[in-house]
């Protein structure tokens, strides 16, 4: 991922990796906090600094699936159903 702005192809490319990589290490059995510091190390620095830019509390930071859904925001956006619908 890239400094200054995620793509939401890149954002999709990652997070396909991340699921693969979830299963691939046995991650569904740890705790929030863990799988979510391990996310964050795996997103390069420059997402990291993006990431922290991002209106999380303390909290939320150690709570991974608010962590990609943040993400997630920040690289995709809003979809506009209709415009989607007709592309």
């Amino acid at each position: 991922m890239t400094a200054g702005s995620l793509s939401a192809a890149e954002w999709k490319r990652f997070i396909g990796h991340w699921n693969n990589y979830v299963v691939a290490a046995d991650l569904e059995r740890e705790s929030n906090a863990r799988r979510a510091a391990i996310l964050l190390s795996c997103i390069g620095a420059d997402a990291y600094e993006i990431f922290e830019t991002l209106d999380l509390s303390v909290e939320d930071k150690k709570e991974v699936d608010k962590v990609i859904k943040a993400l997630r925001d920040h690289c995709v956006g809003e979809t506009n159903v209709t415009y989607e619908r007709c592309v």
